[in-house]
């Protein structure tokens, strides 16, 4: 049983209806993009660069007040499988050529530790994902946003350029907000000579610092986002004349058991924690395109990742990539999902697995 959340959340009264709206919608994108007999993909994130196998080990001298859930037994080591991918809707090249420059796009890597599918005797809890972006924030704050950027994508063959041109809304809050998201996309692709990016673009997908963006509970009374950080792959800027698919043959070469000297990837796992009444719900949990301040609230470390070199290009690899089904509601309890863009996440979520697996 998740924990109830009503003091950590403040759902809007029309928000059920537009995630059932957005449902529908996914549904009518999935199947205008993968007319049968074409297999259906993911919803957002179709596109791998690799899945791969690791290890997850909560650091082992944790201080008390981190020991929460997943990380209550400090020095814990737990199998995991993780997916780097691309966040665009559709498989593009890694970085699509605009007006004859290539645009980095958003990333991902989603976590899941194997060895929680089931409760058991040893009182492992139920499967738990941690699903990350390349960047501290959401594009989109909420429910409300997303509803009208997916009748845009299904209106406009995936044009979304109107959402920005055209609002949908003119209050002033929504304008700020779409104000806001037109810089988020900027940072995301790169940035320009006014606006930093995020992160420079990198060479292979474990280069980049990944973030949950959303928030998500930390025990009782308590919030968090977290993120991963790359301990010893230092960033190297992408080849110039980038192939469609250089990630993943980068990444290919990174782990290449044959390659000498080839040393596991390693990424530190950090919490950042708050207190709910410390916290606005309204901005900082509700809305997911504000980032919280990490002078302020920094984040802490609480487990390792380890991959080893190995070969994800079997056909088992392969497979096993493309039918994970990973959302951040498969979690332990003291982990739930808070704010409107994660409640959009579960049933949207579900409804792209239930196509894609022919559910």
């Amino acid at each position: 049983m998740l924990l109830m959340t009503t003091k950590y959340e403040n759902p809007p009264a029309d928000e059920a209806k537009q995630i059932e709206h957005i449902i529908e919608l996914t549904r009518q994108q999935l199947l205008k993009r993968y007319p049968s007999p074409k297999p259906v993909l993911r919803g957002v994130h179709p596109k791998d660069h690799g899945c791969v196998l690791g290890s997850f080990q909560i650091d082992s001298f944790l201080k008390n007040e981190l020991r929460v859930g997943v990380f209550s037994k400090p020095g814990a080591e737990f199998p995991c499988a993780i997916r780097f991918s691309n966040a665009a809707t559709t498989v593009l090249p890694d970085d699509p050529v605009v007006n004859g420059k290539p645009v980095p796009g958003s990333r991902g890597m989603a976590i899941k530790l194997v060895n929680m599918d089931s409760p058991n005797p040893e009182g492992l809890i139920p499967t738990q994902d941690f699903l990350m972006v390349n960047h501290p924030v959401f594009a989109f704050a909420n429910v409300a946003d997303y509803e009208a950027l997916s009748e845009l994508i299904l209106k406009n063959n995936e044009d979304a350029t109107e959402f920005f041109t055209k609002p949908y809304k003119t209050d002033e809050a929504t304008l700020k907000r779409i104000q806001r998201t037109g810089l988020i996309v900027t940072r995301i692709r790169g940035g320009n000579d006014k606006v930093p990016p995020f992160q420079p673009a990198p060479s292979h997908p474990a280069q980049n610092s990944y973030f949950s963006a959303a928030p998500f509970l930390f025990g009782e009374g308590r919030v968090m986002k977290y993120r991963v950080t790359p301990i010893n792959d230092p960033i190297t800027s992408p080849p110039m004349n980038a192939e469609p698919d250089y990630l993943r043959k980068a990444l290919r070469v990174r782990l290449d058991l044959t390659r000498l000297g080839n040393h596991p990837i390693v990424f530190q796992f950090s919490v950042q924690v708050r207190k709910i009444d410390e916290v606005d719900i309204d901005t900082e949990i509700e809305d997911a395109s504000n980032e919280w301040d990490e002078t302020k609230y920094p984040f802490e470390s609480v487990g390792t990742i380890t991959i080893p070199p190995q070969d994800f290009e079997t056909d088992a690899a392969r497979e096993r990539c493309e039918r994970i089904f990973l959302t951040p509601w498969h979690t332990h309890p003291e982990h739930r999902p808070l704010g409107g863009i994660n409640r959009l996440r579960q049933k949207v979520y579900e409804t792209s697995m239930k196509m894609r697996l022919g559910n």
